[in-house]
């Protein structure tokens, strides 16, 4: 399989609203989210999802997505969340790897 004949790129829109319609249910992206906030067990509300930038990862479309959560502290976090896709037959995003994040360098 090359490039040319994986799936068409996510757009920024629907990724957008996959992420919105997954928060609290499916891999559990506000669990995940806490976690890499460095605050696990809480519960972040989403706030905002923002830019969204997918590219291919070998076959596989790869997004990063920032997005911004509210921890019941009132805190607020943005963070580049990144997650790889495929679509399924009736041409939906489906998630084929858990959402992960980069710990920056300090």
């Amino acid at each position: 399989m090359t490039v040319e004949d994986s799936p068409p790129l996510p757009t920024a829109s629907e990724v957008r609203s996959y992420v919105v319609a997954q928060w609290d249910i499916n891999w559990q992206w506000h669990e995940v989210f806490a976690r890499f906030a460095e605050r696990k067990g809480e519960r972040a509300t989403l706030v905002s999802v923002g830019d969204v930038q997918c590219s291919y990862f070998y076959i596989t479309p790869q997004c990063t997505i920032q997005v911004t959560g509210r921890f019941p502290d009132g805190q607020s976090k943005t963070l580049p969340m990144f997650a790889q896709f495929e679509r399924d037959k009736r041409g939906n995003l489906v998630e084929v790897i858990v959402t992960y994040h980069e710990v920056p360098k300090r």
